[in-house]
């Protein structure tokens, strides 16, 4: 994930440090996504884009940008999925929460945030 995203969107530092999970959506249909699984992140990493591999972003790059390399521990099943994840950027569709908040809910809107974006 580019360092920038998520200083532009919740504009704190410090956040990367607190990050226990890492939830992604998949298509659920034409206009959402669902997330069923979360992942434990075991670390995070700063990096120039340059020196990630196509293993593990898809497609090289020569980029000095600085990107979050999340490493992930075997994904835990959600006894609820969560439904109605916007088909939006990454920014428009992410959010920092609880684990507790996660469990609570089944729709992406109703989860509530540690931090809020802008």
């Amino acid at each position: 994930m580019p360092k920038s995203t998520l200083v532009n969107k919740f504009q704190q530092r410090h956040i990367v440090d607190e990050i226990r999970y890492l939830a992604l959506a998949v298509d659920d249909s034409a206009n959402s996504k669902a997330i069923d699984k979360i992942w434990p992140v075991k670390r995070v990493t700063l990096q120039p884009r340059s020196e990630l591999t196509v293993e593990q972003t898809g497609k090289t790059s020569a980029s000095a940008n600085l990107f979050y390399l999340f490493e992930l521990g075997a994904p835990l099943t959600l006894y609820r999925p969560i439904v109605n994840v916007p088909y939006a950027s990454t920014r428009g569709s992410m959010k920092l929460t609880t684990l507790s908040a996660i469990e609570a809910t089944t729709d992406f809107e109703t989860i509530a945030q540690v931090y809020g974006g802008i």
